[in-house]
């Protein structure tokens, strides 16, 4: 669980920096709006899933990120040891009408990251390379 939360938070802190995220949510980024309660409740470790929504914000752009990844796999579930993504307009809220989505937040180009333990600069790798096909 250590080396989970740790590669989390690192590829979370290094996706804020990336020109092709809008927004990433992770808990335990000072700019989550939940960040302090997060740093009190859970002080060993936040959790691996990491969410962003990608500038472009297409069915196209989200397609092309998860093709072009290739240590990080597409998955329905997430929160195993390896590295997984879900694209949650198509997969876990694929039944949902599409105003509701939106409602909701679930944008077409939002992806949810389960991190696992695998080399935090080898995650990093894949998929800034697969974001940099959306640019």
């Amino acid at each position: 669980m250590e080396a989970h939360c740790k590669n989390a938070l690192e590829i979370a802190r290094r996706l804020e920096d990336h020109p092709a995220i809008e927004k990433v949510f992770h808990p335990g980024l000072p700019s989550h709006e939940h960040y302090e309660l997060a740093q009190a409740q859970m002080p060993k470790g936040i959790g691996g899933v990491v969410t962003v929504y990608l500038k472009n914000d297409t069915r196209e752009a989200a397609n092309s990120v998860i093709k072009n990844m290739k240590l990080v796999k597409m998955a329905s579930s997430l929160g195993g040891v390896e590295s997984l993504v879900n694209h949650c307009y198509s997969q876990s809220h694929s039944g949902v009408p599409h105003n509701v989505k939106m409602e909701m937040g679930i944008k077409v180009g939002l992806l949810r990251f389960s991190i696992g333990i695998e080399d935090a600069d080898d995650i990093w790798n894949d998929i800034s390379a697969a974001l940099d096909t959306t640019l």
